[in-house]
């Protein structure tokens, strides 16, 4: 449970972040809502913020780096965010793999 919580809280400072980085953009809350799935999950923000939060997940799996990346080259699936960016449209799934590069690296 402390996992998952630590995992969330991680997930919102990607966001907090992100807002301290355009301050002359006002944030909503749930501009866009999780609901629908498609627009929620390729909206940048939450590629971004779903990039690490997979990459965290990885890690505490104990995969490494170079496993992470693996894992995304041959789609082995490591991750239920793997999975949902799997499903997303290919612009979407490429945006996704290039945080997770950027952020590995």
């Amino acid at each position: 449970m402390l996992d998952f919580l630590e995992e969330i809280l991680r997930h919102e400072s990607v966001h907090k972040q992100q807002a301290e980085r355009r301050p002359n953009i006002i944030l909503r809350n749930l501009e866009t809502s999780p609901k629908d799935t498609k627009k929620y999950f390729s909206s940048t923000d939450e590629v971004m913020a779903f990039a690490d939060s997979f990459i965290v997940q990885c890690r505490k799996k104990g995969l490494s780096d170079d496993d992470i990346l693996d894992s995304l080259r041959d789609g082995k699936k490591v991750s239920w965010i793997q999975n949902v960016y799997s499903g997303m449209d290919s612009e979407t799934q490429k945006r996704f793999k290039k945080y997770v590069y950027q952020y590995i690296h």
